[in-house]
């Protein structure tokens, strides 16, 4: 109510004038006359029995030093209430953690959570309404807090259950009674065995959908599991048996479905259909049901084709002749006929580009995607490697999660581009560290991920000397990227200096053995002088940018060049 959110902690003083008042009223019927209780509870989305036990536990009221279960029971009698009824609301509360027994687990002192209690004091509204799980939103929000926050560490998690005043059982923490009404909850009523709702195959079903409706993504089983306390037998008999032959519930009704190798060895993804979030989550507000079986929202970073400025590229015959072919094969109608002819093999269109820096290689990638409107999911190779064990294998697989989840989401072809990939592409190394062994597991993701790889993937390189042989092999496209010609460079300054002479064009590029991004330096400080009044003459200018740009190539030339054109 906006009536009890004007000015800071006033919630709290309500509590206070309920206590209060509960204490010096006589009649029977005033929990359910009083308006300010009412108010209250409405706002705190309680019925009024239950705000009247927050208030009371908050506040303690007059000449009270402790509330326990006995004397609740003593209070609220006398409003009509039988004992049996103040016992279950209690229990109520103390499932959905508003209230728990005091530190000492001997001691029958009831109090408010510390995290509850903090709510009220600050009056956040956000964390009092999450604390109610009734409704799918705020159930799906819990299970996803419980079992799977990836950025909440396995330590902290133990943390938390050390010093958990009462075990709580998933039923519990779910408050599933509450959520009996939901088609989710009943679905696993109908079809998961209640002895085994503490398992962890019920609790992936109920992170699966979580995970699937506050964060569009799939669900890496090996992920999930390696939280449990289950051995690796039993895994490994849970993937084979229910997952990979489709006799778990939810595979087999249709509202799951798997993506990944059907190797144990490889994670295996879980994916919620369009037949499942219809079935199981009705009560989602119409519009969150829309953006997820239509997915009008890309919430993947990416690319757009907007923001990739229109360019001409000009290139030398020969490495025409060989863009030409992988131009084709971008054409939906082109890709339509492979894939036919091909009998569903190999449907990824995989290239590499490699050669001199500043040649056009990632360009040349950028007006692929213009051309042809496509979303680029570009991946900086560096930011894979993580100093913590398993989590650079996990950022490699994520990258391909990732990808496929952009491509449902923007429900066209995408193009996934490792620039600067180098480090990835390079020999696996023998294992003298656990570096060289995360290194040479990172590889082998990629190795596989590509082996199996449905879409466009393009990479860019200038070293290919250290190549790994199984690397080279996955792309079905390789280009080396030259430095142009003189009669190619001439044509390139005079696109970049309109107004150029032929015969001044061909005496730069005779004179200066620059690549396309050598030549955009000079034009850019060519642009740059003009703005801060340079009048000297045109040509003379350009000479004099192109000697400064000369030392600095120079100086590249001597050192062992990393970036990308």
């Amino acid at each position: 109510m906006t009536s009890i959110k004007k000015k800071q902690f006033q919630i709290f003083e309500h509590l206070e004038v309920i206590s209060n008042s509960i204490f010096q009223s006589t009649s029977p019927n005033f929990l359910n006359e009083n308006l300010l209780i009412s108010e209250v509870a409405k706002s705190l989305k309680l019925n009024n029995l239950q705000a009247c036990i927050v208030s009371i536990t908050a506040t303690k009221g007059p000449n009270v030093q402790v509330i326990t279960e006995a004397n609740l029971i003593q209070i609220f009698t006398k409003f009509n209430l039988n004992r049996s009824e103040i016992i279950l609301t209690i229990k109520q509360l103390q499932r959905i953690h508003i209230l728990n027994k005091q530190e000492f687990r001997e001691s029958d002192n009831l109090e408010l959570t510390r995290k509850y209690s903090r709510y009220l004091e600050t009056d956040n509204w956000d964390g009092i309404h999450e604390a109610q799980a009734a409704g799918i939103l705020p159930l799906l929000k819990r299970v996803f807090n419980l079992f799977g926050h990836e950025e909440r560490s396995m330590m902290r998690r133990h943390f938390d259950m050390m010093n958990s005043q009462e075990e709580m059982h998933f039923e519990d923490e779910l408050v599933l009674e509450e959520n009996e009404n939901l088609a989710i909850v009943k679905y696993v009523t109908s079809n998961f065995q209640r002895d085994t709702w503490e398992n962890y195959t019920t609790q992936l079903f109920f992170y699966t959908i979580a995970r699937k409706v506050l964060l569009d993504e799939t669900t890496v089983i090996d992920n999930f599991l390696s939280q449990k306390d289950i051995s690796q037998w039993e895994r490994k008999a849970f993937l084979h048996d229910e997952i990979i032959n489709g006799k778990w519930a939810p595979l087999s009704h249709g509202f799951f479905e798997i993506h990944g190798s059907e190797q144990l060895t490889d994670e295996i993804e879980l994916m919620v259909t369009d037949e499942g979030i219809q079935q199981l989550l009705p009560e989602l507000d119409s519009d969150i049901l829309h953006s997820l079986l239509h997915c009008k929202t890309i919430t993947v970073p990416h690319m757009k084709v907007a923001d990739i400025k229109k360019a001409k590229l000009i290139f030398d015959d020969a490495t025409w002749t060989k863009l030409k072919p992988i131009h084709r094969s971008m054409q939906p109608n082109i890709r339509k006929k492979i894939q036919e002819k091909l009998g569903g093999r190999n449907l990824g269109l995989t290239a590499l580009f490699y050669g001199y820096p500043g040649t056009g290689k990632t360009e040349f990638c950028y007006q692929l995607a213009k051309e042809f409107n496509l979303p680029i999911y570009e991946v900086n190779v560096a930011q894979i490697q993580n100093k913590w064990v398993g989590e650079s294998e996990k950022n490699a697989r994520k990258v391909f999660q990732q990808y496929r989840k952009l491509k449902k989401q923007s429900g066209q072809d995408c193009i996934l581009l490792f620039n600067e990939a180098d480090a990835l592409l390079g020999r696996r190394l023998t294992v003298n560290s656990s570096v060289d062994s995360m290194n040479n597991a990172v590889k082998n993701i990629f190795l596989e991920e590509i082996e199996r790889f449905d879409g466009i993937l393009l990479a860019t390189t200038n070293l290919t000397e250290n190549m790994d042989l199984a690397f080279e092999r996955r792309f079905l496209f390789k280009v080396f990227f030259n430095r142009p010609d003189i009669q190619t460079s001439a044509k390139i300054w005079q696109q970049y200096f309109k107004g150029l002479k032929s015969s001044e064009a061909t005496e730069l590029a005779k004179k200066f053995n620059f690549s396309p991004g050598e030549i955009t330096n000079v034009h850019t400080r060519f642009e740059i002088e003009k703005i801060l009044g340079n009048r000297t003459q045109k040509f003379k200018l350009i000479e004099q940018l192109c000697q400064e740009e000369r030392i600095k190539a120079h100086t590249n030339r001597n050192t062992n060049a990393v970036g990308f054109g």
